[in-house]
């Protein structure tokens, strides 16, 4: 079997590049979620104002000895969403397009104080929540 003799000086012969990806037109839709968790579960109460500091907590007068304490909070639950867009390139530098997401979550918990209130007051137990978020939006950018 014979094998043609190559020179030292012969060029490599190279394949051609492939051709560049359609562009960034086109539809997408997309999904994400995870789980939320309170990392510090203390919320602290100071008044900015200081009429409010006045009745609520002690001053120099010796007035006001109710002083909120910190409340605990004890939060989490899971959370997802999707979105879905169209992009257009309209040439070979820019993208011009519009999205739109929906994001909802089960993240809830119960809060805890000991701050005593006055007699016939009523404070009733809070369940921080956020059910849902939409939004909207445009976009543009180069390529």
């Amino acid at each position: 079997m014979a094998v043609p003799a190559r020179s030292p000086a012969s060029p490599a012969v190279s394949s051609p590049l492939p051709a560049p990806a359609s562009g960034w037109t086109g539809f997408y839709i997309g999904a994400n979620g995870g789980y939320g968790l309170d990392g510090d579960p203390t919320v602290s109460f100071t008044p900015n104002d200081g009429a409010a500091n006045d009745v609520t907590c002690a001053n120099a007068f010796g007035l006001g000895t109710t002083c909120i304490p910190p409340a605990s909070f004890a939060t989490r639950g899971g959370l997802g969403g999707i979105q879905v867009g169209y992009n257009w390139q309209p040439g070979r530098s820019w993208v011009v397009g519009v999205k739109s997401d929906f994001d909802w979550s089960r993240i809830t918990g119960t809060g805890t104080s000991k701050f005593a209130l006055p007699v016939g007051a009523n404070l009733e137990p809070q369940t921080p929540r956020r059910r849902k978020r939409s939004n909207g939006s445009a976009h543009y950018g180069r390529v």
